[in-house]
């Protein structure tokens, strides 16, 4: 795996943000450079060709009398039209200046207004305060936000991740069972709410809310029966689970036709649980660790998280209830186009050289 994909990628994004930034956002100062120009030369016409007041021109273009004056003494002192300055002045951050702050948000690990600034300093002796720095963001639609919090991946995962995509690229996901662990909080607020600026909303929480795991498997047709495991996960509690909900469950697992998924958490990796596998007769996929971004189970957790956040129970006995009748009605046809996404997930993080996918 080459690291001049990842270079020759980087390098077309910052061709690709330069070629944004080149068809310009006309600044405050070019927009009123050209307003005064207008002004200038509407007012001295009016001045020379009817003799009219200051009053009366700035009666006629809708602007102020200082202004009017200001143009005809500029006109008498014999400044051409192309000389006259706005009241305003000119923008600190030159075109230059705006692409390479768009080249250095790409280029920087963790870009702020402040990092942004010095970068802009020390590169073209351009000072600037991190306020001007947003300002000029904002104005090429650049955005701050907090960071999503992503797993972090080692070098030597990105490999294997991009190893493991490229050995099952061909793979048949429909005969594989993708399965995973979850926890699901009461009292778990997540929707957005509208409220006045200036006055940022607050919700009254307990310090420990009661929350469950749930462990639940997928397939293209079918779903397992969802598991509530009101304790820790152990290897023999992890057997117990599968024993009941997929292998002697009425979910349609077959041992001897199907492909079990599970990730690599230590309960997973036991000796217990290879060996119970062995005596299942179960083929388990080799998953590549840190890899949530190919599971399609944890975008349909996400989406059971939000159907029970939209019922707001309150108790954990009715947060039970709701995650089990919510987990039922789950759409079929939903999980099975989830699961479809596998090959693009797999192209991407063979395009990403191992890194993560957009899923």
């Amino acid at each position: 795996m080459s690291s001049n994909l990842a270079g020759m990628t980087t390098k077309k994004s910052f061709k690709e943000d330069s070629k944004e930034n080149s068809q310009e956002v006309v600044s405050t100062y070019e927009t009123k450079k050209k307003e005064s120009e207008e002004i200038y030369k509407k007012a001295v016409d009016l001045h020379l060709s009817e003799g009219l007041s200051t009053r009366k021109i700035a009666s006629r273009l809708g602007v102020s009398k200082s202004t009017v004056a200001r143009h005809l003494a500029a006109y008498k002192r014999g400044i051409p039209v192309e000389n006259v300055k706005p009241n305003c002045g000119p923008p600190k951050v030159s075109a230059s200046s705006r692409q390479f702050l768009s080249q250095s948000v790409a280029r920087q690990e963790r870009p702020t207004s402040k990092s942004l600034a010095s970068a802009l300093f020390t590169s073209k002796g351009v000072e600037v305060t991190p306020r001007t720095v947003r300002n000029h963001l904002n104005r090429i639609d650049y955005k701050s936000s907090v960071p999503r919090r992503i797993p972090l991946l080692s070098e030597l995962q990105q490999r294997k991740r991009y190893e493991w995509c490229i050995e099952h690229r061909e793979f048949n996901w429909k005969k594989v069972w993708f399965s995973d662990e979850t926890y699901i909080e009461v009292n778990r607020s997540t929707f957005p709410i509208w409220h006045k600026k200036g006055q940022r909303p607050t919700l009254a929480r307990p310090k420990f809310s009661a929350k469950i795991m749930c462990f639940g498997a997928i397939s293209t047709q079918f779903k397992s029966d969802l598991a509530i495991i009101d304790a820790s996960m152990t290897s023999a509690r992890y057997i117990a689970v599968l024993d009941e909900y997929l292998v002697n469950g009425n979910c349609g697992f077959k041992a001897n036709e199907h492909v079990f998924q599970q990730d690599n958490a230590t309960c997973h990796t036991a000796k217990a649980s290879k060996e119970y596998f062995a005596s299942q007769n179960m083929t388990v996929l080799p998953w590549p660790a840190n890899s949530p971004d190919l599971n399609p189970i944890e975008n349909i957790w996400s989406i059971l998280k939000v159907m029970v956040e939209t019922r707001a129970p309150k108790t954990k006995e009715a947060l039970i209830t709701v995650i089990k009748e919510e987990w039922e009605s789950l759409d079929q046809v939903l999980i099975k186009k989830t699961i479809e996404s596998m090959p693009k997930r797999i192209n991407e993080v063979i395009k990403n050289e191992g890194r993560k996918c957009d899923y």
